[in-house]
């Protein structure tokens, strides 16, 4: 889905769908590169991911890596199940 607006931002609107449909937790992992990694409240989240973005693509997960979204550069934000 695309989670960009039309200036080519993160749009908090989309954004907030996409991580409350995807992860059902209060804590979320963002992973950008080995030095932009951090844990935060969900609610924190957006802020966080505007800024990683920018830099590349950003990994999202929930602490027990049941779900995750991956957010492109380009504006594409996927989500994914695991069974674990």
């Amino acid at each position: 889905m695309r989670v960009f607006n039309d200036s080519e931002k993160l749009d908090e609107r989309k954004f907030s769908k996409l991580l409350n449909e995807t992860i059902q937790s209060d804590i979320v992992l963002i992973y950008q590169s080995s030095i932009n990694v951090t844990e935060v409240k969900a609610s924190e989240a957006f802020e966080i991911v505007a800024q990683f973005v920018k830099l590349g693509v950003v990994k999202i997960a929930d602490v027990r890596f049941t779900s995750q979204i991956e957010i492109d550069p380009l504006g594409v934000g996927a989500a994914y199940r695991t069974n674990k």
